[in-house]
């Protein structure tokens, strides 16, 4: 059975019997044309007890990762010149 991932989420909020974390998930679609919805994709952060501390940790993991990409897009474009 071949699957194929038909989009990725932005990060958030995930939950697993580990605890809570911060990650993605994606949609998939299989050779049969069953699509599975919110299937885990990725793990960004390690675990939390709760989800509210995993949802104040979201918000500055989002800052950073503006932030980062904000310095790679503007240190591309200076080294350009």
């Amino acid at each position: 059975m071949e699957s194929k991932i038909k989009s990725v989420s932005d990060f958030k909020v995930m939950h697993s019997n580990a605890g809570y974390y911060i990650g993605r998930s994606c949609e998939e679609e299989y050779s049969e044309g069953e699509v599975y919805s919110n299937i885990p994709y990725d793990r960004a952060s390690g675990y939390y007890f709760t989800q509210e501390a995993a949802e104040i940790d979201l918000k500055h993991f989002e800052k950073c990762m503006r932030a980062e990409f904000l310095a790679h897009v503007l240190g591309s474009v200076s080294n350009e010149h």
